[in-house]
């Protein structure tokens, strides 16, 4: 309510404070009155006096509705007491002069209203207050009477007093130009503390709260803290690494170290060195790289100028404090080591990751702190320091095999005396598991398996292996005519079974399925004996998932001689022709029909599911079963170079490759039938191949002496082909 007699507006329930209306400030019939939200106190009124001061109201009521009611209600009392005022001519003129002189001698800056509260100091205990309290929280002395005593007791000094701008009411419209603020001087009805703020305070833009330093998610709402100006600087960093590592790459001219910057007399001194020595300082100017790397692990390689650039952006950049951007560079480095991890070793490998993992630990620090157990860096982190230790790995590798090295050959050289001895040592034979030494004729065993093969005469030679299963010895000096009366020997005491020959070699079993090999090339001759597998009397049916598709034979001696996840081999003994027969005869009834090929005693075929069967049967009535499981195929594109470009793309894609080289190419190619076989095979000759044979399921073919192609039909839609350029070996 408002008192005429005394000029207080008060609320009848509640007095907030008595301020006199006149001391309300009132700019072109505007009150300087208007609603604001404090940043501790929220929505208040916010009132400006005419001594430059103003003041916060927070009133117990609801501010949108009774806020505004409160605003008009103080601005028509305001305007009430002013026109009052003058038409009982209480305000005088003078103060308008004084005010214009005021303002002609001190230059005053209007500066924007700024939303701050002004603070006083309690004289009792000196704690921070409000301004407008009138009482110390505290310690409950008095504020107001204090304050004024001590304004009272020193001497009044004139003050500058910066104006805020004026309240522009909704009506105003935008075109209409502000009048020049007047300036205004008062002294001060108490003394006020002056503050000093030094530095930025960092807020949340999602709920307002204060940020420490290294802060990348607000700990009250989630909100990452981005910025716009470390993501670009983050860019402009990956972006010259990239094109620092084009211009590297393109260097046609590396920097020239080593023997390459040596002097021409430095070369021979070199040379003679080196024949003086058997050759060990080139062994170790050779070696020595891959030790290097283990011994200076810290040493940086000779560099070109690009590299120095390069190296010193790495190291002087700072990664930002952001969760995104740290992030984003945790994963540029470990792309970085990756490659490094998978790129082939060289001098310059462990300098680069040496400098990406130092990054890549200081990234770790900076995110230890501001994104503690993210899962994200945490495992980006984890694959870095893997990349790390498959380059450091990689490093011990080469210094264990270039010391071995080193040791062999220095080693080799005192043992022999000197390189040049050393070699002629080796040609002549010395070395191995010889039975007699160099000149001395090699006696021939009387025990073990020597007893069941001829007797040679003696010569020079050795025992390669000795044992209850196998016999292997070389000799030299045997001639042909003598490697042929040896084979007719070996027929003699019969090795006739299974029996193939060829210009160099012979291959027979016996009646007790001893297996004799023979060999002569020059006049090095060869002769290996296997003794038999022994089969097991009580043996039992394998639980292989491979041995349960085919039918199972029991009651037989035998043998797994191989077992494997996609194959199988069983051999079983004391087998008749009959019985071979009727178990091919089972094995077709089980489905085995397909591409199959079948003989008296041997048998071949697939059935729907892809898995092949083989039977074969030799005279020592030993029947060997082998079960392949079918190939797994995928799509695969076609080599546009190496040796498979000098044959026939084949019309499926479908395959397996099973070797890839410059020199050779093998591949398995599924989806094509006997007929796409043949046409495959004509375009082959179309590319000007020439036929060695062509029988109905395989093809061998030459173009010059260099090329061999070989392309076979394996049956279940399957075709094998093979290429191999020698000349590129």
């Amino acid at each position: 309510m408002y008192d005429k007699s005394t000029g207080i507006f008060s609320k009848e329930e509640m007095i907030v404070d008595k301020i006199p209306l006149d001391t309300i400030r009132v700019v072109n019939g505007v009150v300087q009155i208007q609603k604001v939200n404090d940043d501790d106190y929220g929505d208040c009124l916010q009132l400006l006096y005419t001594n430059g001061k103003r003041e916060l109201f927070e009133l117990n009521v609801s501010p949108k509705k009774e806020y505004p009611k409160w605003q008009n209600a103080i601005m028509e009392a305001v305007l009430l007491c002013v026109d009052v005022s003058c038409n009982k001519k209480t305000v005088s003129a003078e103060p308008e002069k004084e005010m214009s002189s005021v303002a002609e001698t001190v230059k005053v800056e209007a500066e924007p209203i700024v939303d701050e509260k002004k603070y006083i100091f309690c004289s009792n205990c000196g704690e921070k207050l409000v301004a407008g309290l009138k009482f110390c929280n505290a310690c409950g002395t008095p504020t107001g009477k204090v304050e004024l005593e001590k304004v009272e007791s020193a001497p009044v000094q004139e003050e500058k007093i910066v104006a805020p701008p004026p309240i522009t009411p909704p009506s105003v419209k935008e075109e209409k130009k502000e009048e020049p603020l007047k300036t205004e001087t008062k002294q001060s009805t108490y003394s006020e503390r002056k503050q000093e703020f030094a530095g930025k305070i960092i807020k949340c833009p999602s709920c307002g709260a204060e940020l420490q330093s290294f802060t990348a998610v607000c700990p009250d709402c989630g909100h990452e803290i981005n910025s716009q100006n470390v993501s670009s600087s983050l860019k402009e960093f990956i972006d010259s690494i990239n094109e620092y590592g084009k211009v590297i790459a393109n260097d046609p001219e590396p920097p020239k170290t080593g023997w390459k910057t040596w002097s021409k007399g430095k070369k021979v001194l070199w040379v003679i060195l080196n024949i003086v020595t058997s050759f060990v300082p080139l062994v170790v100017y050779l070696v020595f790289p891959l030790i290097k790397p283990f011994l200076l692990h810290k040493s940086v390689p000779v560099l070109s100028a690009d590299e120095k650039r390069k190296a010193a952006l790495i190291e002087n950049y700072t990664f930002p404090n952001e969760r995104e951007a740290t992030i984003e560079a945790m994963m540029f480095t470990k792309s970085k080591m990756a490659f490094l991890a998978s790129e082939k070793f060289n001098k310059k490998t462990l300098y680069w990751t040496n400098l990406w993992n130092t990054k890549a630990e200081q990234l770790n620090q900076k995110a230890s702190i501001i994104l503690k157990g993210d899962k994200i860096v945490e495992t980006t982190y984890a694959d870095i320091t893997a990349s790390k230790s498959k380059v450091d790995k990689s490093v011990k590798v080469r210094a264990i095999i270039g010391a071995a090295i080193i040791v062999v050959f220095l080693a080799f050289v005192l043992i022999n005396g000197s390189i040049f001895s050393g070699i002629t040592n080796v040609f002549s034979g010395i070395g191995g598991t010889t039975q007699t030494s160099n000149g001395e004729d090699f006696e021939w065993l009387e025990t073990g398996l020597s007893t069941k093969i001829p007797k040679i005469e003696a010569k020079e030679g050795r025992i390669q292996t000795n044992s209850d299963t196998e016999l292997w010895i070389s000799l030299d000096g045997v001639s042909y005519n003598e490697f042929e009366k040896y084979i007719n020997s070996c027929k003699e005491m019969g090795y006739t079974v299974d029996a193939e020959k060829d210009t160099n070699t012979y291959t027979a079993y016996n009646n007790e399925g001893y297996l004799l090999e023979v060999s002569c090339y020059g006049e090095k001759f060869s002769v290996e004996l296997k003794a038999p597998l022994s089969g097991d009397p009580d043996f039992k049916w394998p639980e292989h998932e491979l041995a349960s598709m085919i039918p199972e034979l029991s009651g037989k001696t035998g043998v797994v001689e191989t077992k494997k996840e996609d194959t199988i081999k069983i051999i079983l003994y004391d087998i008749t022709e009959s019985e071979i027969k009727s178990y091919i005869s089972s094995c077709e009834n089980s489905g085995y029909t397909i591409d199959s090929e079948k003989k008296d005693t041997s048998f071949n075929g697939f059935n729907k599911e892809g898995y092949e069967l083989s039977i074969s049967y030799n005279e020592m009535k030993a029947m060997t079963i082998t079960v392949n499981a079918p190939m797994t195929f995928s799509k695969i594109s076609w080599p546009s170079s190496g040796p498979a470009d000098l044959i026939p793309k084949p019309s499926s894609d479908m395959g397996k490759i099973s070797s890839d080289y410059d020199w050779t190419f093998s591949v398995y190619i599924s989806g094509m039938t006997i007929d796409d076989f043949n046409a495959y095979v004509d375009k082959c000759l179309d590319k000007g191949f020439e036929k060695d044979y062509r029988y109905d399921t395989s093809f061998s073919a030459n173009k010059g002496d260099d090329i061999d192609l070989t392309v076979q039909y394996k049956g279940f839609n399957t075709v094998y082909i093979s290429i191999t350029n020698y000349d590129e070996f």
